[in-house]
């Protein structure tokens, strides 16, 4: 069990018989498995990277189609605090299709901030003074 020597089939002593020289010690890992490593590997990277652009381009027409019922929504909704907070937790900047009374509501503005530090401009007079 010293250091250096290979043990088992999957190393091989280099010139020589049994005790004569020092040879270099090599794994025989076959090429052909390293490359189809690497190559499933790819494939599963790549995957990933398509799945997660499927995802982003979800969640930005969810988004959209969010943005676009607050814009046009009723009175109702734009004065609807669950409803203002739900949507500024995804996206900070629709605060700005608020009513003025929920701009002006702490909780919501600080929920749109935690999201998007920029929403802060669409948050009413009350938040920005309150420093």
């Amino acid at each position: 069990k010293g250091k250096g020597k290979a043990r088992g089939t999957h190393a091989r002593k280099g010139k020589g018989s049994k005790g004569q020289g020092k040879g270099k010690v090599w794994a025989t890992r076959s090429p052909h498995i390293v490359r189809t490593a690497t190559e499933e590997k790819k494939r599963i990277t790549d995957t990933l990277a398509r799945q997660q652009c499927e995802i982003g381009r979800q969640h930005a027409k969810t988004v959209a189609e969010l943005e676009k019922m607050l814009r046009h929504g009723s009175d109702d909704v734009q004065q609807d605090r669950e409803i203002a907070l739900a949507s500024v937790q995804v996206c900070g900047h629709f605060l700005q299709h608020f009513s003025t009374a929920i701009r002006d509501d702490l909780e919501v503005v600080a929920a749109a901030v935690r999201r998007d530090g920029y929403a802060l401009v669409y948050g009413g007079a009350g938040p920005r003074a309150d420093g």
